[in-house]
């Protein structure tokens, strides 16, 4: 899902980029400076990622933003 105020990653498509890009979330929550637990919540939808961490994670999984949000699309969140 997308926030269009300002763009912030989670859920199904924020689980799915990462799976993608074969990383662990451990991977990700230790890239980011954020609990496990955290990450796990941002991709079942309960939580989200802060803009800045927004940017974090697609630097860390090597994917711009302009891409991050067609892939949105893609899979209808």
């Amino acid at each position: 899902m997308v926030n269009k105020a300002s763009f912030r990653l989670y859920g199904k498509p924020m689980k799915l980029l990462r799976i993608t890009k074969g990383k662990k979330v451990k991977e990700v929550a230790n890239a980011l400076d954020v609990s496990l637990p955290f990450i796990t919540n941002c991709e079942n939808g309960v939580r989200q990622l802060t803009e800045e961490n927004t940017k974090k994670f697609l630097d860390f999984i090597e994917v711009s933003e302009e891409e991050a949000k067609e892939f949105c699309k893609i899979v209808g969140q």
